[in-house]
């Protein structure tokens, strides 16, 4: 599978976005809860459990389909979208500030800007992830939180993931020991109600045709955290 928020491969990124868009895929997500995907993003929702009112970071946003669903169920909520791909943000909803960039740094994106931020299934693309951890809470108020969703590998099966996938997972140890260590994040709480997801992955394997449904059910299943940032100022990195 192509790494999708890799600058160097934005041809190709365009081209299987255009793809999977026309046959009527926008949220590029392995997994999604229902029959539809605005009862999908509900669900995401419920689990994210954003403020009343906040301003939201929708980090490696896709084509903005999450946060477009999210915005009709939650219309107290404003969102802006963040991703590496120009081709990507031009198929985005013109009504969302966008910021492109690397998702590792958020370039231009400003400090203390947002209540709330989100990845969704787009956290193996970070190359490095304190710098990652660092910037999404140096974009969040005090006490903002960020919301992940997104992939375990099962044991054993990390280097299966890069290898046919080019996507990094991370444990909740590992997400610990950063968030925690560097004091980026007060609390870190795994969403365990996630293990219930339903499997929906044809739709994403026209990038990896290679794969099947089997193999990504057995070695893959998803997971979700939310973070709340540390009431404290940042300096620099």
């Amino acid at each position: 599978m192509i790494d999708i928020y890799n600058e160097s491969n934005e041809a190709t990124v365009a081209q299987v976005t255009k793809q999977l868009v026309s046959q009527g895929t926008s949220i590029f997500q392995i997994w999604k809860k229902g029959t539809t995907n605005r009862k999908h993003c509900k669900w995401l929702l419920d689990l994210a459990r954003f403020p009343q009112n906040a301003r939201v970071l929708d980090i490696a946003c896709g084509v903005g389909a999450t946060a477009h669903q999210m915005s009709i169920l939650r219309p107290d909520l404003t969102f802006a979208l963040q991703n590496t791909s120009s081709s990507q943000l031009a198929l985005c909803p013109s009504n969302f500030l966008q910021f492109k960039g690397d998702m590792d740094i958020l370039d231009n994106v400003p400090d203390e800007a947002f209540e709330a931020a989100m990845v969704c299934y787009a956290l193996g693309h970070v190359k490095d992830l304190k710098s990652f951890l660092f910037n999404a809470a140096r974009v969040l108020k005090p006490g903002g939180m960020l919301f992940v969703y997104d992939i375990q590998a099962g044991a054993g099966s990390e280097q299966w993931m890069l290898d046919n996938f080019n996507y990094r997972t991370y444990t909740a140890s590992q997400l610990a020991e950063v968030a925690w260590g560097e004091r980026l994040f007060g609390t870190m709480e795994v969403l365990e109600q996630i293990r219930a997801v339903e499997l929906n992955c044809k739709e994403f394997l026209v990038c990896c045709p290679i794969m099947n449904e089997a193999e990504l059910r057995l070695h893959t299943r998803p997971v979700g955290y939310r973070f709340v940032k540390s009431k404290q100022v940042f300096g620099p990195q």
